[in-house]
């Protein structure tokens, strides 16, 4: 049996969709009358717009990026300090 995939919507009309979510002035049965898409792709792609939202304010200067940088390099040193003793201790004991 094949494999299935769904249409390839453009970012653009993804934006717009989700906009008119947000605004509700339209119920979500409207908004996907009128573009043509299932009303769970639109409650999905508004919820993506809504907790993605303040990515979009990130300036790459901001500290709470440097912050998050430096979590992610001292847990990537972590994993790589446990994945050592992993080995060390397999060869122990293998």
């Amino acid at each position: 049996m094949g494999n299935k995939k769904g249409r390839v919507h453009p970012p653009s009309l993804k934006a717009k969709v989700a906009i008119e979510a947000i605004r509700g002035v339209q119920t979500t049965s409207q908004i996907s009358g009128n573009f043509g898409i299932h009303t769970s792709v639109v409650e999905r792609w508004k919820r993506t717009a809504l907790t993605r939202m303040a990515e979009l304010f990130v300036s790459p200067g901001d500290p709470g990026a440097a912050d998050k940088d430096r979590l992610v390099a001292s847990l990537y040193q972590e994993i790589g300090r446990l994945k050592m003793e992993l080995d060390w201790l397999e060869k122990k004991v293998g």
